[in-house]
């Protein structure tokens, strides 16, 4: 199998606990709820950084490119959750 690159990630105190609880809650380690979670994102991170780029070119749209790629990962998330 394929070694993962690793990265650092330094993380306020709350997101911390918040890790911690999910990891422990989940039986899983915190690198791999971690990783989880940026795997799901990942399609809607992109999203996000082509809005960003799309707004070098026309900097009024950014607001609203990025209100609607948020928007929809939060409507992911919340349907996933339910």
């Amino acid at each position: 199998m394929a070694r993962k690159p690793a990265v650092k990630v330094t993380l306020p105190e709350p997101t911390r606990d918040a890790v911690q609880a999910l990891a422990k809650a989940s039986g899983r380690s915190q690198s791999g709820v971690i990783s989880d979670l940026l795997v799901q994102i990942g399609p809607k991170l992109l999203e996000l950084a082509e809005a960003i780029e799309g707004a070098k070119q026309s900097p009024r749209a950014l607001g609203a490119a990025v209100a609607s790629s948020l928007g929809k990962a939060a409507s992911i998330i919340r349907s996933d959750a339910a």
